[in-house]
Protein backbone atom coordinates (compact mmCIF):
# COMPACT_ATOMS: atom_id res chain seq x y z
CA UNK A 1 0.00 0.00 0.00
CA UNK A 2 2.03 3.43 -1.33
CA UNK A 3 0.64 5.45 1.33
CA UNK A 4 2.15 8.07 3.99
CA UNK A 5 -0.12 7.65 6.48
CA UNK A 6 -2.00 4.45 7.43
CA UNK A 7 -4.13 4.15 9.98
CA UNK A 8 -5.88 0.26 11.20
CA UNK A 9 -8.59 1.93 12.38
CA UNK A 10 -10.28 5.31 11.55
CA UNK A 11 -9.15 9.19 11.93
CA UNK A 12 -10.25 12.22 13.33
CA UNK A 13 -8.89 15.65 12.71
CA UNK A 14 -9.91 19.03 12.58
CA UNK A 15 -7.88 21.75 10.58
CA UNK A 16 -4.65 20.29 9.53
CA UNK A 17 -2.65 19.79 6.43
CA UNK A 18 -1.34 16.08 5.32
CA UNK A 19 1.35 16.48 2.36
CA UNK A 20 1.06 12.68 1.33
CA UNK A 21 -1.60 10.48 0.86
CA UNK A 22 -3.95 8.68 3.82
CA UNK A 23 -5.60 5.42 3.45
CA UNK A 24 -7.65 4.62 6.50
CA UNK A 25 -9.40 0.92 7.31
CA UNK A 26 -12.38 2.72 9.21
CA UNK A 27 -13.73 6.49 9.28
CA UNK A 28 -12.75 10.09 8.52
CA UNK A 29 -14.19 13.04 10.29
CA UNK A 30 -11.94 16.06 9.92
CA UNK A 31 -13.18 19.56 9.82
CA UNK A 32 -12.93 22.48 8.04
CA UNK A 33 -9.98 23.18 5.61
CA UNK A 34 -8.43 19.97 5.87
CA UNK A 35 -5.95 18.77 3.02
CA UNK A 36 -4.51 15.88 1.26
CA UNK A 37 -1.68 15.44 -1.09
CA UNK A 38 -0.19 19.31 -1.05
CA UNK A 39 3.43 17.59 -1.30
CA UNK A 40 2.62 14.96 -4.05
CA UNK A 41 5.11 15.82 -6.99
CA UNK A 42 5.64 14.15 -10.62
CA UNK A 43 8.27 12.46 -8.58
CA UNK A 44 5.75 10.41 -7.05
CA UNK A 45 4.24 7.61 -8.30
CA UNK A 46 0.54 8.67 -9.98
CA UNK A 47 -2.39 6.81 -7.80
CA UNK A 48 -6.03 6.94 -8.45
CA UNK A 49 -6.63 7.52 -4.94
CA UNK A 50 -4.80 10.15 -2.43
CA UNK A 51 -7.17 9.47 0.12
CA UNK A 52 -8.91 6.02 0.80
CA UNK A 53 -11.46 5.23 3.62
CA UNK A 54 -12.62 2.22 4.21
CA UNK A 55 -16.10 3.56 6.22
CA UNK A 56 -17.58 6.92 6.30
CA UNK A 57 -16.19 10.14 5.61
CA UNK A 58 -17.24 13.46 6.76
CA UNK A 59 -15.44 16.30 5.58
CA UNK A 60 -17.13 20.00 5.57
CA UNK A 61 -14.63 21.55 3.24
CA UNK A 62 -10.90 21.52 2.52
CA UNK A 63 -8.79 19.56 -0.75
CA UNK A 64 -7.15 17.08 -2.40
CA UNK A 65 -4.33 17.36 -4.14
CA UNK A 66 -3.09 16.61 -7.19
CA UNK A 67 -6.22 18.64 -8.49
CA UNK A 68 -5.29 20.49 -11.61
CA UNK A 69 -8.09 23.15 -10.71
CA UNK A 70 -6.05 24.22 -7.46
CA UNK A 71 -2.44 23.69 -7.83
CA UNK A 72 0.46 21.07 -8.73
CA UNK A 73 1.02 22.11 -11.98
CA UNK A 74 -0.66 19.76 -14.59
CA UNK A 75 -0.39 16.58 -12.56
CA UNK A 76 -3.28 14.42 -12.84
CA UNK A 77 -5.86 14.67 -10.34
CA UNK A 78 -5.91 11.88 -7.45
CA UNK A 79 -9.09 11.13 -5.75
CA UNK A 80 -11.04 9.52 -3.20
CA UNK A 81 -12.49 6.02 -2.76
CA UNK A 82 -15.06 6.07 0.29
CA UNK A 83 -16.27 2.77 1.21
CA UNK A 84 -19.22 3.98 3.47
CA UNK A 85 -20.96 7.29 2.93
CA UNK A 86 -19.77 10.35 2.31
CA UNK A 87 -20.83 13.83 3.98
CA UNK A 88 -19.35 17.19 3.03
CA UNK A 89 -18.18 20.18 0.37
CA UNK A 90 -20.12 18.89 -2.81
CA UNK A 91 -16.89 19.51 -4.44
CA UNK A 92 -15.48 17.19 -2.79
CA UNK A 93 -17.85 14.33 -3.17
CA UNK A 94 -17.42 15.25 -6.55
CA UNK A 95 -13.74 13.20 -6.02
CA UNK A 96 -15.10 10.10 -4.91
CA UNK A 97 -14.62 8.08 -7.98
CA UNK A 98 -14.39 4.23 -5.89
CA UNK A 99 -16.96 3.07 -3.41
CA UNK A 100 -17.48 -0.56 -2.14
CA UNK A 101 -19.83 -2.89 -3.58
CA UNK A 102 -20.17 -4.54 -0.46
CA UNK A 103 -19.62 -3.12 3.49
CA UNK A 104 -15.74 -3.74 4.41
CA UNK A 105 -14.55 -4.16 1.22
CA UNK A 106 -11.50 -3.59 1.85
CA UNK A 107 -10.71 -4.73 5.75
CA UNK A 108 -8.66 -7.87 4.01
CA UNK A 109 -6.47 -5.56 2.01
CA UNK A 110 -5.56 -3.53 5.52
CA UNK A 111 -5.35 -6.41 7.91
CA UNK A 112 -2.54 -7.64 5.02
CA UNK A 113 -0.44 -4.50 5.19
CA UNK A 114 -0.67 -4.24 9.03
CA UNK A 115 0.53 -7.68 8.93
CA UNK A 116 3.60 -6.26 6.82
CA UNK A 117 4.46 -4.00 8.97
CA UNK A 118 3.95 -5.60 11.92
CA UNK A 119 6.64 -8.29 10.48
CA UNK A 120 8.81 -4.66 9.59
CA UNK A 121 8.40 -4.25 13.31
CA UNK A 122 9.59 -7.71 14.16
CA UNK A 123 12.50 -7.42 12.26
CA UNK A 124 13.92 -3.96 13.09
CA UNK A 125 13.80 -5.32 17.17
CA UNK A 126 15.17 -7.95 16.31
CA UNK A 127 18.48 -6.24 15.43
CA UNK A 128 20.96 -6.04 17.89
CA UNK A 129 21.90 -2.66 19.08
CA UNK A 130 24.82 -1.32 17.66
CA UNK A 131 24.66 1.98 19.25
CA UNK A 132 26.19 3.16 23.05
CA UNK A 133 23.53 5.74 24.27
CA UNK A 134 24.51 8.29 27.10
CA UNK A 135 22.31 10.65 28.53
CA UNK A 136 24.04 13.65 31.43
CA UNK A 137 23.67 16.73 31.29
CA UNK A 138 20.25 16.90 29.51
CA UNK A 139 21.71 15.78 26.60
CA UNK A 140 21.57 12.51 24.09
CA UNK A 141 25.24 10.96 23.21
CA UNK A 142 24.61 7.97 20.51
CA UNK A 143 27.80 6.65 20.00
CA UNK A 144 28.07 3.97 16.60
CA UNK A 145 30.01 0.93 16.68
CA UNK A 146 30.90 0.95 13.24
CA UNK A 147 31.38 4.47 11.41
CA UNK A 148 30.56 2.53 7.80
CA UNK A 149 27.27 1.02 9.32
CA UNK A 150 24.42 1.28 6.87
CA UNK A 151 21.80 0.91 10.12
CA UNK A 152 22.08 2.43 13.24
CA UNK A 153 20.11 1.01 15.61
CA UNK A 154 19.74 2.07 19.88
CA UNK A 155 16.48 0.89 22.30
CA UNK A 156 15.38 4.12 24.21
CA UNK A 157 12.63 3.91 27.06
CA UNK A 158 10.01 5.98 26.93
CA UNK A 159 11.32 7.51 30.76
CA UNK A 160 14.49 8.48 28.76
CA UNK A 161 12.65 10.36 26.28
CA UNK A 162 11.99 13.24 28.15
CA UNK A 163 15.58 13.40 30.12
CA UNK A 164 17.61 14.63 27.15
CA UNK A 165 17.03 18.40 25.09
CA UNK A 166 19.74 17.84 22.44
CA UNK A 167 21.55 14.21 20.69
CA UNK A 168 25.19 14.28 19.90
CA UNK A 169 26.47 11.67 17.15
CA UNK A 170 29.91 10.04 17.32
CA UNK A 171 31.88 7.96 15.03
CA UNK A 172 28.27 7.32 12.77
CA UNK A 173 27.95 6.96 9.19
CA UNK A 174 26.49 10.35 7.89
CA UNK A 175 24.22 7.97 5.12
CA UNK A 176 22.99 5.82 7.54
CA UNK A 177 19.29 5.13 8.93
CA UNK A 178 18.39 4.72 12.76
CA UNK A 179 15.98 2.69 13.79
CA UNK A 180 15.09 3.76 17.00
CA UNK A 181 13.22 0.86 19.13
CA UNK A 182 10.76 2.30 21.87
CA UNK A 183 10.28 -0.78 24.15
CA UNK A 184 8.03 -1.62 27.14
CA UNK A 185 4.92 -0.95 27.27
CA UNK A 186 4.39 2.69 28.89
CA UNK A 187 2.54 5.02 26.75
CA UNK A 188 5.44 7.56 24.21
CA UNK A 189 5.25 10.97 24.09
CA UNK A 190 7.42 12.22 21.79
CA UNK A 191 10.01 14.89 21.81
CA UNK A 192 11.14 17.42 19.50
CA UNK A 193 14.63 16.49 19.81
CA UNK A 194 16.11 15.60 16.24
CA UNK A 195 18.65 12.66 15.92
CA UNK A 196 21.18 14.62 13.48
CA UNK A 197 20.91 12.17 10.65
CA UNK A 198 19.79 12.94 6.77
CA UNK A 199 16.68 13.56 5.72
CA UNK A 200 13.94 11.33 6.77
CA UNK A 201 16.46 8.58 8.42
CA UNK A 202 15.10 7.74 11.67
CA UNK A 203 12.64 5.18 11.72
CA UNK A 204 10.97 5.67 15.54
CA UNK A 205 9.66 1.69 15.83
CA UNK A 206 7.18 1.96 18.70
CA UNK A 207 6.33 -2.12 20.07
CA UNK A 208 3.51 -3.79 21.66
CA UNK A 209 0.08 -2.67 21.61
CA UNK A 210 -2.37 -0.53 23.02
CA UNK A 211 -0.06 2.18 23.81
CA UNK A 212 -0.83 6.10 23.34
CA UNK A 213 1.76 8.01 21.45
CA UNK A 214 1.40 12.03 22.17
CA UNK A 215 2.72 14.42 20.15
CA UNK A 216 1.92 18.26 21.64
CA UNK A 217 2.97 21.64 19.49
CA UNK A 218 6.85 19.89 18.51
CA UNK A 219 8.44 18.98 15.20
CA UNK A 220 8.95 15.22 15.27
CA UNK A 221 11.68 14.59 12.63
CA UNK A 222 11.17 10.66 12.03
CA UNK A 223 8.39 8.00 10.78
CA UNK A 224 6.08 6.62 13.29
CA UNK A 225 5.66 2.66 12.86
CA UNK A 226 2.98 1.68 15.71
CA UNK A 227 0.17 -0.18 13.98
CA UNK A 228 -0.92 -1.37 16.81
CA UNK A 229 -0.73 1.78 19.00
CA UNK A 230 -2.60 5.05 18.69
CA UNK A 231 -1.71 9.02 17.62
CA UNK A 232 -3.08 11.49 19.39
CA UNK A 233 -1.29 15.12 17.83
CA UNK A 234 -3.14 17.37 19.25
CA UNK A 235 0.18 20.03 17.87
CA UNK A 236 2.99 20.39 16.18
CA UNK A 237 4.39 18.48 12.60
CA UNK A 238 5.10 15.08 11.65
CA UNK A 239 7.53 14.83 9.48
CA UNK A 240 8.19 10.94 8.14
CA UNK A 241 5.71 8.06 7.89
CA UNK A 242 2.88 7.29 10.19
CA UNK A 243 1.68 4.12 10.41
CA UNK A 244 -0.10 3.91 13.70
CA UNK A 245 -3.28 1.26 14.92
CA UNK A 246 -5.65 4.65 15.09
CA UNK A 247 -5.36 8.49 15.01
CA UNK A 248 -7.44 10.45 17.51
CA UNK A 249 -6.63 13.34 16.68
CA UNK A 250 -4.19 14.46 13.78
CA UNK A 251 -2.97 18.43 12.51
CA UNK A 252 -0.19 18.18 9.96
CA UNK A 253 2.02 15.59 8.48
CA UNK A 254 4.78 16.24 6.26
CA UNK A 255 6.14 14.69 3.94
CA UNK A 256 10.31 13.33 3.74
CA UNK A 257 10.08 11.39 0.65
CA UNK A 258 12.29 8.79 2.86
CA UNK A 259 10.94 5.32 4.32
CA UNK A 260 11.79 2.68 2.14
CA UNK A 261 11.74 -1.28 3.94
CA UNK A 262 15.28 -2.46 3.01
CA UNK A 263 17.05 -5.04 4.17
Amino acid sequence: MNYDYISFNGLIGTTGNLEGRIAVKNDITVGNGWSVGAGTTSADEHLAYAVIAGGNVNWPSGEIYPHQVNGNGQLPNENMFVGGAFTGASYLADRVTGTCSTPGCLAAEFDDVRSCYAAYQNRFASMTDNVQKTIQWSGLTLTCNNANALNNVVTIHPSEMSQYTYVTLLNCNPDARFIVNIDTTDNVVMTGVTIPAGNGAVIYNILGSGRSISVSWIQVQGSIIAPFNTLNQSGGTIIGKVVVGDIVNSLNFDKSHCFVPSN
